[in-house]
Protein backbone atom coordinates (compact mmCIF):
# COMPACT_ATOMS: atom_id res chain seq x y z
CA UNK A 1 0.00 0.00 0.00
CA UNK A 2 2.89 2.32 0.21
CA UNK A 3 4.67 2.30 -3.09
CA UNK A 4 0.87 3.35 -4.63
CA UNK A 5 1.33 6.39 -2.58
CA UNK A 6 4.69 7.55 -3.19
CA UNK A 7 4.25 7.12 -6.80
CA UNK A 8 1.28 9.39 -6.43
CA UNK A 9 2.93 11.93 -4.64
CA UNK A 10 5.50 11.60 -7.47
CA UNK A 11 3.11 12.13 -10.03
CA UNK A 12 1.68 14.85 -8.16
CA UNK A 13 4.97 16.80 -7.32
CA UNK A 14 5.48 16.52 -11.13
CA UNK A 15 2.27 18.05 -12.17
CA UNK A 16 2.95 21.05 -10.06
CA UNK A 17 6.07 21.35 -11.26
CA UNK A 18 5.38 21.58 -14.77
CA UNK A 19 3.14 24.42 -14.42
CA UNK A 20 4.84 27.54 -15.17
CA UNK A 21 4.22 31.07 -13.76
CA UNK A 22 3.91 33.44 -17.01
CA UNK A 23 6.72 35.63 -18.06
CA UNK A 24 5.66 39.28 -17.78
CA UNK A 25 7.82 41.81 -19.68
CA UNK A 26 10.00 44.52 -17.70
CA UNK A 27 11.92 47.48 -18.39
CA UNK A 28 13.81 49.97 -16.15
CA UNK A 29 14.84 53.10 -16.03
CA UNK A 30 18.57 52.21 -14.96
CA UNK A 31 20.72 49.01 -13.62
CA UNK A 32 22.05 50.74 -10.90
CA UNK A 33 19.91 52.11 -7.71
CA UNK A 34 18.07 54.63 -7.86
CA UNK A 35 15.83 53.36 -10.66
CA UNK A 36 11.97 52.10 -11.38
CA UNK A 37 11.00 49.42 -13.47
CA UNK A 38 7.20 49.04 -15.29
CA UNK A 39 6.04 45.37 -16.38
CA UNK A 40 3.37 45.28 -18.20
CA UNK A 41 0.95 41.93 -18.32
CA UNK A 42 -2.23 40.99 -20.42
CA UNK A 43 -4.77 39.95 -18.20
CA UNK A 44 -7.69 39.60 -20.20
CA UNK A 45 -10.55 40.84 -22.48
CA UNK A 46 -13.60 43.20 -21.61
CA UNK A 47 -15.26 41.93 -25.12
CA UNK A 48 -14.07 42.30 -28.81
CA UNK A 49 -11.45 44.40 -29.11
CA UNK A 50 -10.96 45.47 -25.69
CA UNK A 51 -8.26 43.99 -24.27
CA UNK A 52 -6.97 44.52 -20.40
CA UNK A 53 -3.28 45.46 -19.97
CA UNK A 54 -1.76 45.54 -16.27
CA UNK A 55 0.89 48.12 -16.07
CA UNK A 56 2.87 47.42 -12.50
CA UNK A 57 5.64 50.23 -11.39
CA UNK A 58 7.93 49.46 -8.99
CA UNK A 59 10.84 51.46 -7.37
CA UNK A 60 14.40 50.15 -6.23
CA UNK A 61 15.05 52.98 -3.52
CA UNK A 62 13.78 52.43 -0.56
CA UNK A 63 12.03 56.34 -0.15
CA UNK A 64 9.38 57.00 -1.25
CA UNK A 65 9.10 59.09 -4.65
CA UNK A 66 6.17 60.92 -6.06
CA UNK A 67 4.77 59.67 -9.12
CA UNK A 68 2.68 62.33 -10.99
CA UNK A 69 2.64 61.01 -14.54
CA UNK A 70 3.47 59.11 -17.09
CA UNK A 71 2.66 57.99 -20.93
CA UNK A 72 1.87 54.82 -22.60
CA UNK A 73 1.83 54.54 -26.58
CA UNK A 74 -0.08 51.19 -27.57
CA UNK A 75 0.53 51.25 -31.16
CA UNK A 76 -2.70 51.14 -33.39
CA UNK A 77 -5.20 51.57 -29.93
CA UNK A 78 -8.29 53.49 -30.97
CA UNK A 79 -8.56 54.54 -26.92
CA UNK A 80 -6.77 53.31 -23.83
CA UNK A 81 -8.90 53.91 -20.76
CA UNK A 82 -7.63 53.99 -17.09
CA UNK A 83 -9.75 50.84 -15.48
CA UNK A 84 -8.08 50.87 -12.10
CA UNK A 85 -5.41 52.39 -10.37
CA UNK A 86 -4.11 52.73 -7.14
CA UNK A 87 -6.09 54.31 -4.57
CA UNK A 88 -6.13 57.77 -3.62
CA UNK A 89 -4.35 59.14 -6.79
CA UNK A 90 -6.69 60.71 -8.80
CA UNK A 91 -5.74 59.87 -11.80
CA UNK A 92 -7.02 60.47 -14.91
CA UNK A 93 -6.07 60.28 -19.05
CA UNK A 94 -5.35 64.24 -20.06
CA UNK A 95 -4.97 63.29 -23.87
CA UNK A 96 -2.76 62.49 -26.62
CA UNK A 97 0.31 63.79 -25.28
CA UNK A 98 3.93 62.48 -24.51
CA UNK A 99 5.38 63.45 -20.60
CA UNK A 100 7.96 65.89 -20.05
CA UNK A 101 9.12 67.08 -16.39
CA UNK A 102 5.89 68.69 -16.08
CA UNK A 103 3.59 66.01 -16.32
CA UNK A 104 1.75 65.67 -19.42
CA UNK A 105 3.42 67.63 -22.63
CA UNK A 106 0.15 69.38 -23.50
CA UNK A 107 1.92 71.16 -26.60
CA UNK A 108 2.42 67.64 -28.57
CA UNK A 109 0.05 65.36 -30.04
CA UNK A 110 1.19 62.55 -30.52
CA UNK A 111 -1.01 59.78 -32.41
CA UNK A 112 -1.70 56.34 -30.17
CA UNK A 113 0.30 58.59 -27.18
CA UNK A 114 -1.80 58.29 -23.94
CA UNK A 115 -0.65 60.73 -21.36
CA UNK A 116 -2.23 60.31 -18.08
CA UNK A 117 -1.76 62.31 -14.37
CA UNK A 118 -2.62 61.66 -10.97
CA UNK A 119 -0.59 61.25 -7.68
CA UNK A 120 0.44 58.02 -5.88
CA UNK A 121 3.95 57.77 -4.30
CA UNK A 122 6.54 54.75 -5.28
CA UNK A 123 7.94 52.95 -2.15
CA UNK A 124 10.42 50.30 -2.15
CA UNK A 125 8.61 46.35 -2.27
CA UNK A 126 5.19 48.00 -2.65
CA UNK A 127 4.03 48.17 -6.69
CA UNK A 128 1.73 50.35 -8.11
CA UNK A 129 -0.88 48.84 -10.11
CA UNK A 130 -2.67 50.26 -12.88
CA UNK A 131 -5.09 48.52 -15.41
CA UNK A 132 -5.75 50.05 -19.19
CA UNK A 133 -8.59 49.25 -21.07
CA UNK A 134 -7.18 48.76 -24.75
CA UNK A 135 -8.94 48.88 -28.00
CA UNK A 136 -7.19 47.12 -30.95
CA UNK A 137 -7.55 44.69 -33.35
CA UNK A 138 -5.74 41.97 -31.35
CA UNK A 139 -4.05 41.60 -28.24
CA UNK A 140 -1.65 44.30 -27.83
CA UNK A 141 1.93 42.84 -27.60
CA UNK A 142 4.02 45.66 -27.04
CA UNK A 143 3.95 49.26 -25.83
CA UNK A 144 6.34 52.40 -25.30
CA UNK A 145 6.51 53.72 -21.31
CA UNK A 146 7.82 57.81 -20.57
CA UNK A 147 7.22 58.56 -16.97
CA UNK A 148 9.88 60.85 -15.07
CA UNK A 149 11.39 62.88 -17.21
CA UNK A 150 14.01 65.30 -16.33
CA UNK A 151 14.83 63.27 -13.60
CA UNK A 152 17.57 60.44 -12.08
CA UNK A 153 14.04 57.72 -12.53
CA UNK A 154 13.78 59.06 -16.12
CA UNK A 155 12.33 56.58 -18.64
CA UNK A 156 11.28 56.13 -22.36
CA UNK A 157 11.78 52.65 -23.60
CA UNK A 158 9.91 50.16 -25.36
CA UNK A 159 8.23 46.97 -23.38
CA UNK A 160 6.81 44.31 -24.22
CA UNK A 161 3.56 42.82 -22.90
CA UNK A 162 3.49 39.68 -21.37
CA UNK A 163 0.94 37.31 -22.35
CA UNK A 164 -2.01 36.48 -19.47
CA UNK A 165 -0.96 33.62 -17.14
CA UNK A 166 -2.23 30.64 -17.23
CA UNK A 167 -4.14 29.12 -14.30
CA UNK A 168 -5.64 25.92 -14.20
CA UNK A 169 -9.60 26.06 -13.02
CA UNK A 170 -10.46 25.27 -9.29
CA UNK A 171 -12.51 22.50 -11.20
CA UNK A 172 -9.92 21.10 -13.23
CA UNK A 173 -7.31 21.21 -9.82
CA UNK A 174 -10.10 19.17 -7.97
CA UNK A 175 -10.50 16.75 -10.51
CA UNK A 176 -6.48 15.99 -10.71
CA UNK A 177 -6.55 15.80 -6.87
CA UNK A 178 -9.42 13.50 -6.14
CA UNK A 179 -8.14 11.22 -9.69
CA UNK A 180 -4.31 11.11 -7.35
CA UNK A 181 -5.86 10.10 -4.01
CA UNK A 182 -7.95 7.37 -6.35
CA UNK A 183 -4.90 6.05 -7.97
CA UNK A 184 -3.64 3.28 -5.14
CA UNK A 185 -7.41 1.75 -4.90
CA UNK A 186 -6.63 0.52 -8.68
CA UNK A 187 -4.44 -1.94 -7.17
CA UNK A 188 -6.26 -5.26 -6.74
CA UNK A 189 -5.46 -7.54 -3.91
CA UNK A 190 -4.43 -11.10 -4.77
CA UNK A 191 -5.74 -13.52 -2.50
Amino acid sequence: MKMPLVKAAVVAVFCFLLAGVAKADTTCSSTTPPFVCFTFTNVGSDGPGVFDVMMEATISNPSSTGFGSFAVNFNGATSVNLESFPSGGGWAFIGNHSNNPGGCNLSSSPTFTFCFQGLSNLTSGTPLDFVFDVSEGSAPTSTHIQAFQGGPLAISNDVGIGAPPSVPEPGSLSLLGLGLLGLPYLRRRRS
